[in-house]
């Protein structure tokens, strides 16, 4: 399997390939939906709230500075915070 690093999806979206966001979903979904239903308990909840935190990092990729950013912002504080 040929896996991208974070870094060169992220910079792939930040130049438009916004299909390349897909995959960072495909890589972290998983992780963050078990990450939020410790706190929420709840299968479907847990999902939504994932949902809405790629919304977010969708809309806002094109200012990240690094894929730091992305680890840092959008896959645990969002979770938590949102």
């Amino acid at each position: 399997m040929d896996e991208r690093k974070d870094e060169a999806i992220a910079a792939a979206v930040q130049r438009g390939d916004f299909d390349s966001f897909s995959e960072l979903v495909e890589r972290y979904e998983p992780k963050m939906i078990r990450y939020a239903r410790r706190f929420l308990f709840d299968n479907d909840d847990a999902k939504d709230l994932v949902q809405d935190v790629f919304i977010k990092a969708y809309v806002k990729i094109r200012a990240l500075i690094s894929i730091a950013d992305f680890h840092r912002g959008y896959t645990a504080s969002p979770t938590t915070n949102s």
